[in-house]
């Protein structure tokens, strides 16, 4: 069973023109884009393999190939998202398969805050189904049944920083 993306985005998303800028359309054959705000005198730093007056790649196309290859197993380079830290890929989610006012994700606190950040800036509903409080474990009953709601989008129960602390609090005990 193959995973349909257009059938779970917002449709404004899915029917959004991708963003191109001039060295898109003009790869590195120009000198100098002004479009872009790049310095046309060159970086201060006397450097020229640097190039520090240029924005990096806006695809990350080459680390992406090579993290594909360090990876392997089929993994391709346009299957990969580089994002800058867990915020914005947070955020990018919650954007792209949410509907404003409509929508609601789950989390189990007390986990990482920018879960329900997010979901309130976009104006999404955050239900909260803690962990239990003796052991830190998961209410799986309770999360089954918000899962079965049609405006869940999200459940979000994973905290690897959170998993670590519980691992440390049992071994501990």
């Amino acid at each position: 069973m193959s995973l349909n993306l257009e059938s779970i985005v917002r449709k404004n998303i899915w029917n959004l023109a991708p963003y191109t800028c001039a060295r898109d359309e003009f790869g590195e054959e120009k000198e100098v884009m002004l479009d872009a705000n790049e310095n046309s005198y060159g970086a201060c730093i006397n450097d020229d393999k640097l190039r520090l007056e240029r924005y990096p790649d806006p695809g990350q196309l080459e680390i992406k190939q090579k993290l594909s290859a360090l990876r392997g197993g089929g993994l391709k380079p346009e299957n990969i998202f580089l994002g800058v830290g867990s915020d914005e890929a947070i955020d990018l989610l919650i954007r792209i398969f949410c509907n404003p006012g409509k929508d609601q994700i789950v989390q189990c606190p007390p986990t990482y805050g920018m879960y329900s950040v997010s979901a309130k800036t976009n104006d999404i509903g955050v239900v909260n189904i803690p962990l239990s409080e003796e052991t830190f474990q998961l209410n799986v009953p309770a999360i089954i049944q918000a899962g079965k709601d049609k405006r869940i989008q999200f459940l979000y129960f994973i905290d690897f920083v959170f998993f670590s602390i519980k691992t440390m609090f049992r071994l501990t005990r």
